[in-house]
């Protein structure tokens, strides 16, 4: 596989401008490395989605790179866990979370192989695990833990 050159980095939070601000500060860095694209929710559409599906499937089909990087607007991202999500991916990965689905990464090629993230799942239920149980099913390997600093100090009015 090719080295990860470019990607696009999407956060989560569509209700405060401080929180992305924050979270695109303690990644500046990372621009020394790699061409990173923003396709931030707080941009890109701030307002309610109807489900935690149709959050990520518009940010993947609103991204203009191949490889992909969701954040939560809980997470506290750093330069060094984005470096390891890349280079885990890099190894064959198909996806790497390093705090469930709120900061993970994959490429678009997962997507076309195994289909998009199913918006029938509301209320942010089972959709995660029905996406993960398809690459599962396709033999595909995946990274998953917790390494990552989640803040529940405080909830997103969406």
């Amino acid at each position: 596989m090719d080295k990860i050159s470019e990607l696009t980095i999407s956060l989560h939070c569509g209700s405060d401008r401080e929180v992305v601000n924050k979270q695109m500060d303690l990644l500046a860095n990372l621009n020394e490395d790699y061409k990173i694209h923003w396709n931030n929710r707080i941009d890109r559409h701030p307002g309610m989605y109807s489900s935690y599906s149709e959050l990520v499937n518009h940010a993947i089909a609103t991204s203009k790179t191949e490889w992909l990087i969701f954040i939560n607007d809980r997470v506290k991202p750093t330069p060094s866990e984005i470096k390891k999500m890349i280079s885990l991916l890099e190894d064959g990965y198909a996806l790497v979370m390093f705090y469930n689905v709120a900061f993970m990464g994959f490429s678009k090629e997962l997507v076309r192989e195994i289909g998009w993230w199913d918006e029938r799942f509301l209320l942010g239920g089972w959709e995660d695990r029905d996406w993960v149980f398809r690459i599962r099913k396709n033999n595909l390997a995946i990274y998953e833990s917790l390494e990552s600093t989640h803040d529940y100090s405080w909830k997103s009015e969406l």
